[in-house]
C-alpha cells in the first residue's frame, strides 16, 4: 500500500461537513486504508492506494478533483508519504 496525506485548512467543521459529502459519494468497501483525522485548523485524510502509480493517477484525474469541488472541499496539499511497511487497525494487520 502506497499511503498519502491531504491536508486541508480552514474551519474545521465546515471541512468535516464537506468530507462527510464526499465519503457519502464514494465507494468505501474499496478503501484499502483510509482514515480522516480532525485537527485545529482543518483535516487531514490518509490514504492507501494499491501503488505509487495509482496513486498518481488517482489525484491527476479531473474525477478525483472533481468529487472535492462537488462536496465544497478546497484542493487539498497532498504529501505522498511511501509505501507501508506495516498497518494495524483493531486488533487487525492490514499490511
Amino acid at each position: 500500500m502506497y499511503l498519502s496525506v491531504y491536508r486541508f485548512e480552514g474551519d474545521t467543521a465546515v471541512l468535516a461537513a464537506a468530507y462527510g459529502r464526499l465519503l457519502a459519494s464514494m465507494p468505501t468497501d474499496k478503501f484499502d486504508f483510509h482514515a480522516c483525522i480532525e485537527r485545529p485548523g482543518g483535516i487531514e485524510i490518509y490514504d492507501a492506494c494499491p501503488t505509487r502509480e495509482v496513486h498518481e493517477a488517482f489525484v491527476a484525474s479531473p474525477e478525483f478533483r472533481g468529487a472535492l469541488a462537488q462536496a465544497g472541499l478546497p484542493s487539498p496539499e497532498i504529501v505522498p508519504l511511501g509505501e507501508t511497511r506495516a498497518a494495524f487497525a483493531q486488533g487487525r494487520r492490514l499490511a
